[in-house]
């Protein structure tokens, strides 16, 4: 439907946006969105007048490497083909936390 919309020339973020993976990565990607459920997340106080917190501000957390290693495992994933696994996952995760944490600072373009 959102594909209709688009093909008459009307700008859809969910279409223009979109990212398409290539499919030799289509497993990182996978399981870097079912991963994401198991994050943390974090309190962060937010300083008020003379180091008084006047908020919290909570912000997600890193994905867990037990949880990284326990989806290699069910994959069988060993050596080299797990390090590259967890390598892509981490580098997915270290830029959405980015992402987040300029959001949160109001710091988007």
């Amino acid at each position: 439907m959102l594909e209709q919309i688009a093909s008459r020339g009307v700008y859809v973020p969910a279409i223009a946006t979109r990212v398409e993976v290539e499919p030799h990565l289509l497993v990182e990607w996978r399981a870097y969105f079912e991963l994401a459920g198991d994050r943390p997340v974090q309190f962060v106080p937010i300083g008020g007048e003379m180091g008084a917190t006047a908020d919290i501000r909570v912000l997600p957390g890193p994905i867990p490497w037990t949880a990284v290693d326990a989806y290699g495992r069910r994959l069988e994933l060993t050596g080299d083909a797990f390090d590259r696994f967890a390598a892509l996952l981490a580098a997915m995760d270290r830029a959405y936390l980015d992402w987040k944490a300029e959001v949160a600072n109001g710091r988007t373009h």
